[in-house]
């Protein structure tokens, strides 16, 4: 049933809010893992093998696009780890320079989010603009862009 809506949003017909388990209005990986994690361990590696097969699942961390965007105050950044590890998500201006980073020194697998208010490593609020987030996790970047508007 779950990949059979998979990839739904809010504005979908045939929209079923009740496989909305992250919230963000759309059937995604966040919700899969959400769903997933309410298992044990052989339970997860069944789903996750089923996953990769049913709804193409990445073999590698995904980092999903941040919510809202644009953003004024603050946004949600979801990503899934696949394997558990250290994970870091840095977050980069449009010239490259880093603004912030979050480094997790262990995280397990499944879906997390960092909420980000839009200020520095400071604590200084930032320029308005184009924003890039990279997640790192083991030997994998993924990479994605924000808007900031003031």
């Amino acid at each position: 049933l779950f990949a059979d809506n998979f990839g739904l949003t809010r504005a979908d017909r045939g929209w079923d809010a009740s496989y909305d388990l992250s919230g963000n209005g759309e059937i995604d990986f966040s919700d899969f893992f959400i769903f997933g994690n309410q298992f044990g361990r052989d339970g997860q590696a069944k789903i996750l093998a089923m996953a990769r097969d049913l709804i193409g699942l990445p073999l590698k961390a995904l980092l999903q696009p941040n919510y809202p965007n644009p953003f004024n105050t603050h946004t949600t950044i979801p990503y899934v780890v696949l394997e558990p590890g250290r994970v870091a998500l840095d977050i980069y201006d449009i010239s490259g320079q880093l603004v912030r980073s979050f480094i997790f020194h262990r995280q397990r697998q499944g879906s997390h989010q960092v909420v980000w208010d839009g200020t520095d490593e400071r604590g200084q609020r930032i320029s308005s603009g184009a924003y890039f987030t990279r997640l790192r996790v083991a030997d994998q970047d993924e990479f994605g862009k924000m808007l900031f508007l003031k």
